[in-house]
């Protein structure tokens, strides 16, 4: 592993911040798996250390990906690190968490850095209800008051997520079109 950044964990007596896989998949052994418990994770290139991938699990689920076979972006861009001779570097963002707390953290960091920037394919958990909005969504959204229809000849379109305040009239029309 010449070339990672190391630090030691004293809880799980194993080295687990960051580690750069990609030819031989590493895995934890069990005592540090027991450690580590839940964790978030996301890779990065080692160059940049720009990261384009943020996941959460426990045990190995952090070198799984290495095994995919898919056609997904996050894969193709593993495959480029490697035909390039670099190593995808690995890091966890938290560890020692529960299943509900790993979910939740790596939802708020997809939304932080954003799923433009990411090749996550979605934000994760909760994302609908309690994901990254501008105040003057909330606002609108728990203050707004009941309508009444009086006439049955009415069309409701939505827009679901792609809806937020700043929308100008025009992205409204085009978006419900």
């Amino acid at each position: 592993m010449s070339g990672a950044s190391r630090s030691n964990c004293h809880d799980c007596g194993g080295i687990i911040d960051q580690l750069k896989v990609r030819e031989n998949i590493r895995e934890f052994k069990p005592g540090i798996i027991e450690g580590i418990k839940y964790n978030v994770y996301s890779y990065s290139d080692p160059d940049t250390v720009i990261r384009f991938y943020i996941g959460q699990g426990k045990g190995n689920r952090c070198s799984k990906h290495m095994a995919d076979q898919s056609e997904s972006v996050k894969v193709k861009k593993i495959e480029e690190l490697h035909r390039n001779h670099k190593n995808l570097l690995i890091e966890l963002l938290r560890y020692g968490l529960t299943e509900s707390e790993a979910s939740l953290l790596e939802a708020i960091s997809i939304d932080f850095i954003g799923l433009d920037n990411l090749t996550n394919k979605v934000r994760g958990l909760h994302r609908r209800f309690y994901g990254r909005t501008f105040v003057e969504d909330n606002i609108h959204k728990y203050a707004a008051e009941d309508v009444i229809i009086k006439d049955d000849k009415v069309i409701v379109i939505s827009i679901g997520e792609s809806y937020n305040s700043r929308m100008s009239e025009e992205e409204l029309y085009e978006y419900s079109r």
